[in-house]
């Protein structure tokens, strides 16, 4: 299966062997092009979220699963925004592009 979003290509394919108890994954990708993107910058106004709605609901997610966490021996990590760019992409706010969202995430799963 091939995945197209603006110029970045997502490859993927999945093979279930019938007589191993793992599938075996391949995935390739191409590179995001930021300025490629600018030439014609994708809005979802139904997608529209505020930064701080989704520091909201990151709070709202990690009371519920950092006790079950923490319970289990499970690490969590979070992952930088991809591309890192800070401003919105397709109405969506970005929450971990800068230190200074790195800094309000954790301030968010510290309180």
């Amino acid at each position: 299966m091939e995945f197209k979003l603006w110029d970045t290509t997502l490859s993927l394919s999945v093979t279930f062997e019938p007589h191993l108890p793992l599938a075996k994954v391949e995935l390739s990708y191409s590179t995001f092009g930021y300025d490629e993107f600018m030439k014609n910058p994708v809005d979802v106004p139904e997608k529209y979220i505020s930064e701080t709605n989704l520091l909201v609901n990151l709070k709202y997610f990690l009371e519920r699963i950092v006790p079950a966490a923490l319970e289990s021996g499970v690490t969590l990590a979070m992952h930088p925004d991809d591309p890192p760019i800070p401003e919105p992409l397709g109405g969506a706010a970005r929450i971990l592009s800068t230190l200074d969202h790195f800094g309000a995430a954790v301030q968010v799963a510290t309180e």
